[in-house]
């Protein structure tokens, strides 16, 4: 009697694999098998395809399979599997019997990232899709749009591709859904055929110029004559699309197109005749696109090579003062900075005082630019790494600046005031430093970081 319950048992959980004791049940059962079952209930496919080595899979288990609320959601609608496409020598017969399955979803549905979800109608047609870890929340909403008609993407790919009609909506979920799905390229295409169709009056719509900025990405794409002409008028129906932000994508093209090929000529400076010529068929915006990447080729091309020789802030200082940048200077030293900061990441024997000086430099000539968050970067580098109590000093009133000067919705101010607390700590002034510490983790009470910190100032311990 044991034996033919064992039995029944063995043959009622066969070709199905849990996620623990209780979560969503995942089907083991070949793929064929799973696509006649969907059939033969009228239920639509569930299809995880991980990898055994993807963190963000394991958490799905983990975290989210094992839910009672997505579990209920999922069982009761959906025929669920779990297929790992790749190959491991620790892989058991139930991985390995379902190798094909996984090879052929693979190259069918081009799944290149993980985890990729796949949804199937009851007849084994693929609906819609999704990609990267899902919480609680959001994989139920992934759930629930796969059973709607009007967001499941491979049903309105489907409309797209065979050019019949969608609605705005549905060209703008389309679009935004590609881009996550398949890349930049695929959601460029998709916008560009919508953005492309609308009248100038219809393009003249909040919801269409937010999305036409969003995907313009090249000069040939309507928005960039539209962003570059029409800023003012444009403003007006879209207050925060501001003239400074839509000049702003055009200067970022120019430079990406008309710019960027010839920053490098056979001698392997700039090609500046070809550059000047390119960016004077644009007239003003032309030169500011001059403006805002003239430090960035002088840094490249002039700068940095003598720096990579030699990264003496003194011969660095007068190379500097050579170029004649004017205005631009400020700019120029924010690359300046960046590259010793590089430096000492790569290299912790580099030489502090070089970024101290040309810190102390910047901070004190450009303060037109050298806001909060300049302060506290340069700051925390000398906490990190500088011995000098002199130095610390003064990096201490850079943090205090930072500080003071901080929005209070900055999202950033518990950095500046971590910043703070550990040259006041570093200082020796132990009980200042663990009071402006305590306000860094009141902020920001889940930064693991902040708190290893408090708790080392608490018990005396260094925190560099």
């Amino acid at each position: 009697m044991k034996a033919i319950l064992w039995f029944l048992l063995a043959a009622m959980l066969s070709g199905r694999r849990n996620v623990g004791d209780q979560g969503v049940s995942f089907d083991g059962s070949s793929w064929q098998q799973v696509l006649q079952k969907a059939k033969r209930e009228k239920k639509m496919i569930f299809l995880d395809c991980y990898a055994s080595w993807c963190g963000p899979c394991k958490l799905m288990d983990q975290n989210v399979y094992s839910s009672d609320r997505v579990a209920a959601f999922f069982n009761e609608r959906f025929i669920c599997v779990k297929l790992q496409m790749d190959t491991s020598k620790k892989d058991g017969q139930d991985i390995q019997h379902h190798y094909e399955d996984a090879h052929d979803i693979l190259v069918k549905y081009g799944v290149k990232a993980y985890p990729t979800f796949l949804f199937f109608d009851a007849d084994g047609k693929a609906v819609h899709r999704g990609v990267g870890y899902q919480d609680t929340v959001t994989v139920i909403k992934m759930g629930l749009d796969a059973m709607d008609p009007g967001k499941q993407y491979y049903t309105l790919k489907g409309k797209y591709e065979k050019e019949e009609w969608l609605t705005p909506s549905d060209f703008m979920l389309l679009a935004w859904t590609a881009k996550r799905l398949e890349g930049d390229e695929a959601g460029h295409r998709i916008a560009k055929a919508y953005i492309d169709g609308l009248s100038h009056d219809a393009l003249m719509d909040s919801v269409n110029l937010e999305f036409m900025y969003f995907f313009t990405s090249s000069m040939k794409d309507r928005g960039f004559s539209m962003f570059k002409d029409s800023a003012a008028a444009m403003v007006k129906v879209l207050p925060r699309l501001s003239v400074e932000v839509s000049h702003g994508l055009v200067v970022k093209l120019l430079y990406d197109e008309e710019v960027r090929p010839f920053e490098t000529s056979k001698e392997g400076k700039p090609d500046w005749d070809r550059i000047k010529g390119n960016l004077e068929k644009y007239g003003p915006i032309g030169r500011k696109c001059m403006e805002v990447y003239r430090p960035k080729l002088i840094f490249g091309s002039v700068v940095k090579p003598v720096m990579k020789a030699d990264p003496n802030w003194e011969k660095t200082l007068a190379l500097i003062e050579q170029q004649r940048m004017g205005e631009q200077e400020k700019y120029l030293f924010a690359y300046v900075i960046q590259y010793y900061e590089t430096r000492l990441k790569h290299d912790s024997t580099e030489d502090i005082r070089d970024l101290f000086a040309c810190g102390k430099y910047y901070l004190d000539h450009f303060t037109d630019v050298a806001k909060a968050p300049q302060h506290n970067e340069i700051a925390f580098e000398i906490f990190k790494r500088d011995t000098v109590r002199d130095d610390l000093e003064v990096a201490l009133q850079w943090g205090k600046y930072s500080v003071d000067s901080a929005e209070m919705d900055d999202p950033w101010k518990p950095d500046y005031l971590d910043t703070y607390a550990n040259l006041l700590y570093k200082l020796g002034q132990r009980r200042e430093a663990i009071g402006w510490e305590e306000k860094a983790v009141t902020a920001r009470p889940k930064d693991k970081l902040l708190v290893d910190a408090l708790e080392k100032m608490k018990a005396g311990k260094p925190t560099w």
